[in-house]
């Protein structure tokens, strides 16, 4: 004979989701002078030929359940596993380094996207086009826009297109009373600024181009007037960047030597006021 339970008596921690609670969960064989024993411990008991067909009265409703939940299962799966060496894949998600855990020559390529004020936003981790994996980035921040804390959340992406849940794997925090927690803090901050103008300049040479060639004015000339600005604000730019002087945004709200600031860039915006704004930060 057979004693079975269903899928009713299984636990919720342990049940997969929306099993059929008819179906069997565990089944044993007995002998036939044991049935009243498993019954008043729960078990239903049939015959051989009976609990075959119990199964087969109910295998329609459970194929179209283990179909769809297959589909379901892998969807759920990261795919960054399928990229971790055998060796290390029993880590945690979150303890995988892809610079030493991933699988002979498989390299992630990575993209940091990047806040207008020059803070890291996010970085993306892809293979063959795939977002893999997706780091966050958190800061607080006092009322001079300097950082007292910076949080990193990895996810992943799964199969199925979805994020899996975050994991912090960094979480700092940071003393003005500390004099290496300071020297961290200015150093975020100056790397910020230098990024910020990294992308006025790429701003600029777009500017500058369309601005002067209908003016009949050649490359090596108009490389010549950007040099000429970047030249005479270089002591001011360096304040800024190390210090965060506002010698730079003072300076070129009055300049009146180069007239492309006032060119504008979009309707009610001009050079000047797109760079300020940028500084604003």
């Amino acid at each position: 004979m057979i004693a079975f339970k269903t899928y009713k008596d299984c636990p919720n921690n342990i049940k997969p989701i929306s099993v059929p609670e008819e179906w069997v969960w565990v089944q044993l064989e007995i002998p036939d002078n044991q049935k009243e024993v498993f019954e008043s411990e729960g078990y239903v008991v049939l015959s051989f030929q009976d609990f075959n067909q119990y199964k087969s009265d109910r295998q329609e409703s459970f194929d179209t359940w283990a179909n769809a939940y297959d589909v379901d299962r892998i969807g759920q799966e990261l795919l960054v596993m399928e990229y971790v060496d055998d060796k290390y894949s029993s880590f945690s998600p979150s303890k995988i380094d892809f610079r030493m855990h991933l699988k002979e020559n498989i390299y992630f390529q990575k993209n940091v996207v990047m806040l207008p004020n020059g803070r890291p936003q996010k970085s993306l981790y892809t293979y063959n086009g795939f977002l893999i994996a997706e780091i966050e980035f958190v800061f607080e921040v006092n009322q001079f826009n300097f950082m007292t804390r910076r949080t990193e959340k990895l996810s992943y992406y799964k199969r199925n297109g979805t994020k899996s849940d975050q994991w912090i794997i960094a979480d700092d925090l940071y003393d003005f009373e500390n004099p290496y927690h300071l020297g961290e803090i200015m150093k975020e901050r100056s790397e910020s600024r230098a990024l910020i103008l990294e992308g006025i300049k790429a701003f600029l040479n777009d500017v500058l181009a369309n601005y002067y060639i209908p003016q009949g004015k050649t490359y090596p000339e108009i490389l010549s007037i950007a040099g000429d600005f970047w030249n005479a604000y270089s002591n001011d730019i360096d304040s800024w960047i190390n210090v965060g002087s506002p010698k730079f945004t003072n300076n070129l709200t009055i300049d009146s030597v180069f007239v492309f600031l006032n060119a504008e860039v979009s309707p009610g915006v001009t050079v000047r006021a797109y760079i300020l704004n940028k500084l604003s930060y």
